[in-house]
């Protein structure tokens, strides 16, 4: 049983299409002009809520999905169309470059053994890319990816739909998303479903503080993390006050509700220090068989 999993660096907004072949899976509720082709997953802001996406440089950087979780057989084949958006970035680009080089992705898949690419997949490539731009966010890039029996990965992209495909074998690809004059990375990999899926984080909140000196002590669940200026490091550790010490002083500050670890960032120089609370989460697959 493979997993296809991605990491998303920077993400904010995501639609995805999946249809199996020769077997066309029921797909989730989507949107209302294609309500059985697209899974929406929303971005809301302002961050704080344990139930949003908050992606950011100075927030959370890397983002872990299972985008399928399931079984194929030999003669089968997944399909999936995905697109990235930014959010509240909207531009007029006209998007026919995009649509077209879809339709030649999909024109140039290969079918399944004994079958063909449904007719349905198309539509539901195209809406992937819709649904972001009518809800007024910049797409990013779009891709297909083709999932066969023994695990095998494939991923179609171009410069029309702002993807350039970067490293790619058999059960792994990086791809680089550009549009809008963003830079993103994918990684899209296949595993055994047997392994445990990765966490999924959130920002449940934020703050700072100040610190002149050279070290900085953090106390959490396994000790005390020592960070130097430039450091950025990971404190498990729950909601609540906690202790940190700058050299010598000891410090005070309180982790929001939800929180199970602390990233701890400081300036390369002078005093600033931002403290990132998140939470952890099991992925659910975004689709199954």
């Amino acid at each position: 049983m493979p997993s296809l999993l991605a990491t998303l660096p920077l993400l904010t907004t995501l639609a995805t299409a999946l249809t199996l072949a020769p077997a066309v899976a029921p797909l989730p509720p989507g949107s209302t002009a294609n309500p059985a082709a697209v899974t929406p997953i929303p971005m809301v802001k302002p961050a704080g809520n344990p139930d949003i996406w908050e992606m950011g440089y100075n927030s959370l950087i890397k983002q872990h999905r299972v985008l399928f979780e399931g079984e194929l057989s030999a003669d089968e084949k997944a399909y999936f169309a995905v697109a990235i958006g930014e959010q509240d970035n909207a531009q007029a680009a006209v998007l026919s470059l995009m649509f077209g080089d879809i339709a030649g992705f999909i024109g140039g898949l290969e079918p399944p053994a004994g079958g063909e690419v449904p007719g349905s997949f198309g539509p539901a490539a195209r809406a992937t890319v819709e649904r972001i731009r009518d809800q007024g966010d910049d797409v990013i890039g779009m891709f297909v990816v083709t999932v066969g029996g023994g695990r095998k990965l494939s991923v179609d992209g171009s410069t029309n739909t702002k993807v350039k495909i970067l490293e790619s074998s058999n059960t792994e690809v990086l791809a680089e998303l550009s549009g809008g004059g963003a830079r993103y990375h994918v990684r899209l990999w296949v595993e055994d479903s047997d392994l445990a899926r990765p966490k999924t984080r959130k920002v449940v909140g934020k703050t700072s503080d100040k610190c002149s000196e050279n070290d900085l002590w953090v106390h959490g669940n396994d000790g005390q993390v020592l960070l130097h200026k430039g450091d950025t490091k990971e404190v498990p550790r729950g909601a609540g006050q906690f202790t940190w010490y700058c050299d010598g002083s000891q410090e005070s500050a309180v982790a929001d509700a939800g929180t199970e670890v602390i990233s701890a960032r400081r300036a390369s120089s002078g005093r600033d220090i931002d403290w990132v609370f998140l939470r952890e989460d099991t992925a659910t697959p975004d689709f199954t068989d």
